[in-house]
């Protein structure tokens, strides 16, 4: 991901880059996408396979 800092604002609020990161990496999580081509599950029914 790339991101953009407007250095002025931070000031402003008294952010840091590393506080920036900080709060992306705390909200970067992995996902499984399913299995391509598999159907849909039913509705109610709840499959976690870890």
């Amino acid at each position: 991901m790339r991101v953009w800092l407007r250095p002025d604002r931070m000031a402003q609020m008294g952010i840091s880059v590393q506080e920036v990161a900080n709060a992306i990496q705390s909200q970067n999580q992995t996902f499984g996408i399913g299995q391509i081509g598999a159907e849909p599950m039913a509705p109610g029914s709840s499959r976690v396979s870890w």
